[in-house]
């Protein structure tokens, strides 16, 4: 029998709590992300978002409708695949309604929180090197690759304005900065980082930080540096 292409569904129970998936007892599947920016299990499809967490779709025609029709806008950009998946710090806006959300770690689970309308977003860097002529590119969070300065380090994170498509701040992974904890026990905390601990052999190295409820330790892979106007 001929194979008919990847699957387009995944079981709902194999979906991480972080993810906000509801009703994993009372429906066994769930539309699975396409390869992007964001891995499968750090993300969520923009069908899922509308129907099951933002209630702005009853069921997934409306949402595969208000898709398809330029009602949506991801990182502003107007996009009509309803499988796109959405991931950390990704700004979701419906201009005919003039709301805005950004994807966030809240109480260890990724939320949409309703913000104004914005045209940049913080982006986390996972990668960096070297292209011809010497120049530098990043490769930040959400599958993003651009040029910038060569001073700014994988972990550290940059404002990137997504209508300019440059990066307009840069903020250090350095001790005093401001992260949010976004996986681990803590996922979820805004604290301070007061130091870093490093570890020998394999081991990643550690992050001690201070927050609202008191000092804790995760690991350092886990902060992602954001700015003052950062609220959850």
């Amino acid at each position: 029998m001929a194979r008919k292409g990847p699957s387009k569904h995944l079981a709902r129970l194999t979906v991480p709590a972080s993810l906000p998936v509801k009703g994993k007892k009372q429906n066994m599947w769930l539309s699975m992300p396409r390869p992007g920016p964001h891995k499968k299990h750090e993300s969520i499809t923009l069908l899922v978002l509308l129907r099951d967490v933002i209630g702005i779709a009853k069921n997934a025609y409306e949402a595969k409708n208000a898709i398809k029709s330029g009602f949506v806008l991801v990182d502003g950009r107007r996009v009509n695949d309803e499988r796109i998946p959405i991931g950390l710090m990704d700004v979701i806006a419906f201009p005919a309604e003039k709301k805005a959300y950004e994807m966030v770690i809240r109480k260890g689970k990724m939320v949409p929180v309703q913000h104004e309308a914005k045209h940049q977003k913080l982006c986390k860097v996972v990668g960096k090197h070297t292209i011809a002529g010497g120049k530098t590119v990043l490769t930040l969070h959400d599958g993003r690759n651009c040029l910038a300065d060569d001073k700014i380090s994988v972990g550290d994170s940059v404002t990137f304005d997504f209508v300019g498509k440059k990066i307009t701040a840069v903020h250090k992974l350095a001790p005093g900065c401001r992260c949010l904890v976004v996986d681990g026990k803590h996922a979820g905390a805004v604290a301070e980082l007061e130091s870093v601990l490093e570890r020998k052999g394999s081991m990643g190295n550690d992050a001690k930080m201070k927050g609202e409820t008191g000092e804790f330790i995760t690991a350092l892979k886990y902060l992602f540096v954001v700015d003052e106007k950062f609220k959850q």
